[in-house]
């Protein structure tokens, strides 16, 4: 037997994009230089990003966005190793529920994938009175804002949130001090569709 076995040599990484060989240790190099490039005011950003949600959550023109994440959400909690169904508590408390839940969609958004997803069929709204979708509309609305108000902008995890929300932007090239509210906005919404959008493809417990 050899003293000294042979080396084996390691597969490369190929890209599923391309399908060319990756240098791994570049690759994560190249991302870490690009999140020192920026400095950002996390606790300003956490706060900004509070005011956006209430914006979108109280906006009419995001009704149907509104309706398809609480049908994701609903479907998502029957499963109780997940956030939304109770994280494996006994009794799920829904309002924490659906903080953690806000939490996550801030924090996996990945804003140069949403047009890769195809979005599932939904049948709730589809045969849903309108009358009963204004009222659950308004109730899910409700328990959003409230969800919301139990988030401290200085809270350790919507803080984390927020700075992978930030590393997310930096390595999608975007200048997140430069971020306007509309843009902002925009990118959140695009979270949450993202969430709606891939709320079906598995029951792990990172939908993305």
């Amino acid at each position: 037997m050899p003293e000294n076995p042979p080396e084996i040599a390691q597969p490369p990484f190929y890209s599923s994009d391309s399908g060319t060989p990756v240098d791994l240790a570049k690759a994560f190099a190249d991302m870490d230089e690009k999140l020192k490039s920026q400095t950002v005011d996390i606790p300003n950003l956490s706060q900004n990003i509070k005011t956006s949600l209430v914006q979108i959550f109280q906006s009419p023109n995001n009704k149907q966005l509104l309706l398809d994440f609480q049908e994701a959400f609903h479907y998502r909690s029957q499963f109780p190793w997940l956030i939304e169904g109770g994280n494996g508590a006994t009794r799920a408390n829904r309002a924490v529920c659906i903080t953690e839940t806000l939490h996550h969609i801030i924090e996996f958004y990945r804003p140069d994938e949403l047009q890769e997803v195809k979005k599932p069929i939904y049948n709730f709204t589809k045969d849903t009175p309108d009358t009963d979708l204004e009222a659950y509309h308004a109730l899910w609305t409700a328990e959003l804002i409230h969800s919301l108000k139990m988030m401290d902008s200085k809270d350790k995890y919507l803080l984390r949130s927020a700075e992978r929300f930030a590393d997310h932007l930096i390595l999608a090239d975007q200048n997140v001090e430069a971020l306007g509210p509309d843009t902002l906005n925009q990118h959140l919404l695009n979270s949450i569709e993202q969430y709606t959008l891939w709320s079906r493809r598995h029951t792990d417990s990172d939908p993305w």
